[in-house]
This record gives C-alpha cells, structure tokens and sequence, in this order.
C-alpha cells in the first residue's frame, strides 16, 4: 500500500496548529493516485474543489493522535459536535499535492 508524508502545512479551514500538527506523519493512501474531490470547509461548510491523495480519516486520526494528542482532540471534539461521532469507514481526508510526498 502506497503512503504519503506530509511535509507542508495541509491547506484547509483547520486552525492552523491543528494542520502544523500533520506535518512529519506518513499516512497510507485509500487510492493509489490523487483524484479530484470537494471536500466540504470544516469550519465554513463551504464546497472546495481539490486535487489530492485520499485518505481514510480514521486512520489518519489514530496516527494523528500518536503524534498530536491536542490535535487528535480537537478533530474529535469538532466530528463529535458536527456529527455525532467522530470515527467513521467510509470518511475521507484530503491532503492537496503541494502538501505531500510519496513515501517510497
């Protein structure tokens, strides 16, 4: 399975020590190449167009939590307020291009 490492600050509506906190973590990817997806503004709810690696959003939390537990908290605080629960298998996040490299 291919993975990912974030190496720039993600772009998103996140504040910005919350997407400080990705950098460093190697994620492994839901597909193996980037697709276009419209991801919907945490904060705002708005609909973005983005290019990006796709990645499932549980396991990106349980790695996130292993680094950031600040982070990891505020991912959940948010997803248990927005939506009731904060893990899901069939969520995504994505992490634009600019943002990541390949893990060989």
């Amino acid at each position: 399975m291919k993975k990912i490492r974030i190496v720039s600050i993600p772009q998103g509506e996140a504040p910005k020590w919350v997407r400080e906190a990705w950098i460093g973590i190697e994620l492994p990817l839901a597909s193996d190449q980037p697709r276009d997806s419209k991801p919907v503004g945490v904060i705002s709810r708005k609909v973005y167009h983005r290019y990006g690696y796709w990645v499932n959003r549980n396991v990106a939390l349980r790695i996130l939590e292993e680094k950031s537990l600040k982070a990891f908290r505020w991912w959940l605080d948010y997803y248990t307020k927005r939506e009731g629960k904060v893990l899901s298998p069939t969520k995504l996040f994505v992490f634009d291009l600019d943002c990541c490299e390949v893990v060989k």
